[in-house]
């Protein structure tokens, strides 16, 4: 999951991952956002640092920092206009931040007792109001445990017999039998 997920936080902060209409052959243009501003999100650092190290190591084994004027740091990454940041802060610490992309990693292990639950919500407000997007990483839930993944799985389920309608979730899983 980490390499697909630090290809996808590279391409947020440089790439024109934002629908900017249709070109005159009628193909879909992107646009880059002007203010990106992406969190890997996760309740431990080590979590976290399995993603970031990943986009580190991505961004610097090319042109990416010469091209983009790029501080690659240990700790959050900086262009002209954007950023890429660990975070494994409570709910608290993250409300109201204009986030425009988070990546919220091993799901499975966000628990009501570890605040979990608190610091998805607030993530998704936070990216409600910008229009901002995420992507959520799992491995198997523990059912009965109340964790986000097995929140978004019953989302999913309630979509997929009608009880829901949310045409911007898309989920996908490979179960086993």
């Amino acid at each position: 999951k980490s390499p697909y997920l630090a290809a996808l936080v590279s391409a947020e902060l440089l790439g024109p991952t934002r629908f900017a209409g249709f070109d005159a052959n009628g193909e879909p243009v992107g646009k880059p956002h002007p203010t990106p501003l992406i969190q890997l999100v996760a309740v431990s650092e080590a979590q976290t640092e399995n993603t970031m190290s990943l986009v580190r190591e991505m961004l610097l084994q090319g042109p990416a920092v010469d091209n983009y004027y790029l501080d690659v740091g240990q700790t959050r990454i900086l262009s002209r206009h954007g950023r890429i940041e660990p975070v494994t802060a409570n709910a608290k610490s993250r409300e109201g931040q204009r986030l425009t992309f988070a990546v919220m990693d091993e799901t499975h292990l966000w628990i009501p007792s570890n605040r979990g639950i608190e610091l998805a919500n607030t993530l998704r407000r936070n990216l409600g109001k910008v229009g901002g997007r995420s992507i959520e990483t799992s491995n198997a839930y523990h059912p009965g445990e109340g964790s986000v993944a097995e929140a978004s799985y019953s989302y999913y389920q309630d979509i997929k017999s009608g009880l829901a309608k949310d045409p911007g979730f898309l989920f996908d899983s490979s179960e086993a039998p």
